[in-house]
């Protein structure tokens, strides 16, 4: 193979599930791939969106609607909602941007609000709906579905950019990562929890992203299952993956944080 195209691992992150006997050392944090380097996190955010895309194009056309709508409006949701989830992350934590406004254009080192790419999507399917006369409570029960599946893939990129953690516990599924690995916020209660292991210090906390992949795959099997109730109202199934996402953005930020 020639030398621009090979993979090469970069920085590491190391993870440990003490209770569950689970160790996964030196994680790749980036690849090197044809001379750029890319963060692990992104590829499985892209991955996320590309299942959770194909799904609604299959439930599409399963369910018989036109098929060249959905393509039309997977590709504009996906531009608009990467904006969007972009344009949020940054009113949300401009101070970080301040002093160098470039790095605003810069998406390999992570920034995309879940919330604020939904939040597009949303009225990127408003908008088609308006725009192809298609009914808007079914689009939007199909696309919130793949948009949960994607999620949950997605979200395993967390693991990859040790971020997605919350506060301390000692509970069966409790995470440590290495100190020198971790990006989100630390509290001082988990400071003083710090655990030695093989020479590195590690911090023991709530694995939030996990918690968010078992509620997003959670409610993808309540979407399915509801799907196969012929008589269901339209806009259903998008009612309930509102609710379970918004439950379960409460919970993690004020149980587990």
């Amino acid at each position: 193979m020639g030398k621009g195209m090979d993979i090469i691992m970069l920085a590491e992150v190391s993870v440990r599930f003490p209770h569950l006997g689970i160790d996964l050392l030196n994680l790749a944090e980036k690849v090197h791939i044809l001379g750029i380097d890319i963060p692990v996190f992104l590829l499985l955010i892209l991955a996320g969106i590309l299942i959770g895309t194909a799904y609604i194009l299959y439930a599409a056309y399963s369910d018989l609607q036109i098929l060249d709508i959905y393509i039309e409006l997977c590709v504009c949701g996906i531009i608009v909602g990467i904006i969007g989830g972009r344009l949020l992350y940054i009113i949300l934590n401009f101070s970080s941007f301040r002093g160098d406004l470039i790095q605003i254009l810069n998406l390999k080192n992570g920034g995309i609000s879940w919330l604020g790419f939904g939040a597009a999507c949303f009225a990127t399917c408003v908008t088609f709906s308006k725009l192809k006369g298609t009914d808007l409570f079914k689009v939007l029960d199909i696309c919130s579905t793949g948009a949960v599946l994607g999620a949950a893939v997605g979200k395993l990129g967390h693991i990859f950019s040790g971020t997605g953690f919350g506060g301390y516990t000692d509970s069966l599924i409790a995470m440590q990562i290495k100190y020198s690995d971790a990006k989100d916020f630390i509290s001082q209660e988990v400071l003083n929890h710090v655990i030695l292991y093989d020479g590195s210090r590690y911090i023991q906390v709530h694995p939030i992203f996990i918690y968010e992949i078992l509620g997003c795959i959670l409610l993808f099997i309540i979407c399915i299952l509801l799907k196969r109730i012929k008589k269901i109202p339209s806009g259903c199934i998008f009612g309930i993956c509102v609710i379970g996402v918004v439950a379960m953005t409460l919970l993690t930020k004020y149980c587990v944080r």
